[in-house]
């Protein structure tokens, strides 16, 4: 049985503990500091009580035995503050969880989960291998149903990839498969692309307050050993101190994230990547060196 601790405080919060107290999998439910103004702890301990899963307020001290620790958002994506306040947000958590003596995994669960993948990591100092972000996991499942439906194949042969952000997803169209056959070769209408950019736009632009849920239940089950592949947020080492963090195929089992070799696109799909890569890392360098204006 694991024991996941869920942080944050917004609408997608509750959904996603209801999510997991009902869930299959066999877990002890905790959710650290709640706002209950938003997160109705009556009818979720009501809910565990019909439930396999036990479901507690938990305090900073109840920390440490944490095996997973999920962060989501606080407060809307649209409020001004958004990544100020969930940067503090992440912050508090973590320095709470790491006095406490945490040493599990992180699952980051929010919306601009390539910026707050790498603070997380930052602030809790845990290896790169511990924390994931849904990233582009849930556009990747889209992509895929919008290929199997044009081709009129079923779902379970395509095999394709949405690499990035969900700020800036690349469609990998060279490297998607129905079967072995290359999906390229089986196309006899240029709108397809077009469509398709269309379709992962539109399902990333879903709220994440009801997806959460459904996508963090199969990483969950990934650390209990039921591996999965898939395009999730994750730490690269390069030679600069800020390194890369973006959404890519990789491999999850219970040792943790384990990179897989590259997915080579087209040149220009490799050129969009690459952009979407330096914009994560000016966006993360702009804000550590305004934090640190602030803090001289």
């Amino acid at each position: 049985m694991q024991r996941v601790v869920v942080s944050g405080a917004s609408i997608g919060t509750q959904g996603l503990l209801e999510t997991l107290i009902a869930s299959q999998l066999l877990l002890t439910v905790g959710c650290y500091e709640p706002d209950e103004s938003l997160i109705d702890m009556v009818g979720l301990t009501a809910l565990s009580k019909i439930c396999q899963n036990t479901f507690a307020k938990v305090t900073p001290k109840v920390l440490k035995a944490a095996d997973i620790l999920i962060l989501t958002d606080t407060g809307s994506p649209d409020a001004d503050d958004f990544i100020e306040t969930n940067i503090a947000a992440i912050r508090k958590v973590l320095n709470s969880a790491m006095a406490a003596g945490f040493t599990g995994r992180i699952i980051v669960a929010m919306t601009r989960d390539e910026l707050f993948t790498y603070f997380a990591q930052r602030f809790s100092g845990v290896n790169k291998s511990q924390v994931v972000g849904l990233g582009t996991f849930g556009a990747t499942w889209r992509f895929e149903q919008f290929l199997a439906a044009r081709l009129a194949v079923p779902a379970k042969h395509v095999t394709a990839y949405v690499v990035g952000t969900r700020q800036a997803p690349v469609l990998i169209w060279s490297r998607a498969y129905v079967g072995a056959t290359p999906v390229l070769r089986l196309l006899n209408d240029q709108t397809i692309f077009t469509d398709g950019l269309d379709a992962v736009r539109s399902f990333l632009r879903s709220p994440l307050t009801v997806l959460l849920g459904r996508l963090v239940i199969p990483i969950i089950a990934a650390y209990s050993g039921d591996s999965l592949i898939g395009t999730l947020t994750h730490l690269m080492d390069v030679e600069d101190d800020t390194g890369q963090v973006y959404s890519s195929p990789v491999l999850l089992n219970d040792s943790g994230v384990v990179t897989l070799a590259t997915v080579a696109g087209s040149d220009d799909e490799e050129a969009a990547l690459s952009q979407t890569k330096q914009t994560v890392q000016d966006q993360i360098k702009a804000i550590e060196q305004g934090a640190s204006k602030h803090e001289t």
